[in-house]
């Protein structure tokens, strides 16, 4: 009878022969977690490192091709409608014949000047202008003929821009109010008889029409707005 129990159970035996009290689990004194390998530890920096690094470079990809996307309006084609208009390096004369300033959506279906490029304006002013293709000189006398008349004048070649750069009341106001001039420079497109602006900032023109850097920025310093340059 004790023959067959003993037969029965030797998980018994075999715990018996552990030592009273000892334990190896985690919370024993005597439990050693085993440690890490270098190469173990190597391989999971690098895990890691790639993992990182695909994230950063996945979100600047995504954050290029939006700004890329909301530049392109703003600057990139901008920069190329002036390349492509060919304005003069030299500033020709002009002197308003037509000033209006209109209201509602219908009357403004173009403007001389808007402050923001991506709204629509139910109040704008319509300036056309006589277009002499001579160099302007300051205090110089009216031309007796105009190469050009009542042509839409326009703040730059977009039209546009944002303040505090842009404020089309004190465009209006100079180059159309009771005191401003009756003759003043302004910027001829090659390509596009019909554009006439007031600021047009082509470096890549005026490098090759001035002797000197200093001498070419003469004129793109009257630009105030960066969305004109075309570099």
């Amino acid at each position: 009878m004790s023959r067959s129990r003993a037969s029965l159970s030797p998980a018994a035996s075999e715990r018996s022969t552990l030592p009273m009290g000892e334990s190896a689990g985690p919370g024993s004194p005597a439990f050693k977690p085993l440690e890490p390998t270098r190469e173990q530890l190597l391989n999971h920096f690098f895990e890691r490192f790639k993992f990182y690094t695909s994230l950063c470079l996945g979100t600047s990809a995504i954050l290029a091709v939006f700004a890329f996307l909301f530049l392109i309006p703003f600057v990139v084609e901008p920069a190329v409608q002036t390349i492509l208009a060919e304005f003069v390096p030299e500033a020709g004369v002009c002197s308003v014949s037509e000033h209006v300033h209109a209201e509602t959506l219908t009357n403004c279906t173009w403007a001389s000047c808007r402050e923001g490029c991506t709204t629509a304006h139910t109040k704008c002013h319509k300036i056309r202008v006589n277009l002499a293709r001579r160099p302007f000189v300051e205090g110089g006398p009216a031309p007796a003929e105009w190469d050009a008349t009542d042509l839409r004048f326009l703040i730059n070649p977009e039209g546009c821009g944002y303040p505090p750069r842009v404020n089309c009341s004190v465009f209006a106001s100079d180059y159309a109010g009771p005191k401003a001039p009756k003759t003043f420079p302004c910027y001829y497109s090659l390509t596009r008889p019909d554009l006439v602006v007031a600021r047009a900032c082509n470096r890549r023109v005026h490098a090759e029409s001035f002797a000197s850097k200093e001498d070419s920025k003469l004129l793109c310093e009257l630009d105030e707005d960066p969305s004109d340059d075309v570099f």
